[in-house]
């Protein structure tokens, strides 16, 4: 699977929020999008592969390449290296980790598409990572694009702060529910992330503009 997170803050604690998550396993999708809500799509096709010094994962959904990730691994981690992405933490059986907090909108849509089955739930996941002796870390490049049905490029890349590439043995905790989102009207935009509805909405909006008519004004 690839993802694109995003820095968020509920309440007072500071974490992330998962922007999409494409997936090339069924059963990864179904567990992690309906029991934490994790915005998880079917990808067509999701690569690591090594040449040379370089290192690239590519992810690619409807024929569009929608994130690539190169890296040149170099030096070993050192302490404090993944602080950036979560506090320093032991694990049940005394092995150091780093606690990584995700913050996801659960809901789902009502059969009659009129409203929501309950009101969307935030959801607080915490997953630890503690990685491998063979982790490296080192220099590379991000490249995030938007698609039809995916538009991560609208996050932009402004600059790379750590690369690490490597084996990790990583646990999801159990979530929980921290609050409920009461202005649905507001939360609509995020109620889209798992799904393609929308692209295909302004797909079918544009195919039967009138001639003359410009598509942009049926967006809005």
């Amino acid at each position: 699977e690839g993802a694109l997170f995003v820095r968020a803050r509920f309440g007072t604690e500071v974490g992330w929020y998962c922007v999409a998550m494409p997936v090339d396993d069924d059963t990864a999708m179904i567990g992690g999008r309906e029991q934490f809500g994790f915005p998880k799509k079917m990808a067509d096709r999701i690569t690591l592969e090594a040449s040379g010094s370089q290192v690239v994962g590519r992810v690619q959904r409807k024929g569009c390449e929608i994130l690539r990730i190169e890296v040149e691994p170099r030096a070993a981690l050192a302490p404090h290296d993944l602080s950036a992405f979560g506090s320093e933490a032991v694990d049940e059986n005394g092995q150091a980790c780093t606690e990584v907090v995700s913050f996801l909108f659960k809901h789902f849509p009502s059969p009659d598409y009129t409203r929501f089955d309950y009101l969307p739930r935030t959801v607080r996941q915490v997953t630890l990572f503690r990685p491998r002796s063979d982790v490296r870390k080192g220099t590379g490049r991000v490249v995030v694009t938007s698609s039809p049905c995916d538009p991560l490029g609208e996050v932009p890349v402004e600059s790379l702060t750590a690369c690490f590439h490597g084996t990790w043995d990583n646990t999801m905790l159990p979530g929980k529910v921290v609050g409920r989102v009461w202005n649905v009207r507001r939360f609509l935009p995020h109620a889209f992330f798992k799904t393609d509805a929308i692209a295909f909405l302004l797909g079918s909006t544009e195919s039967k503009a009138p001639q003359g008519t410009n598509p942009t004004q049926h967006r809005h």
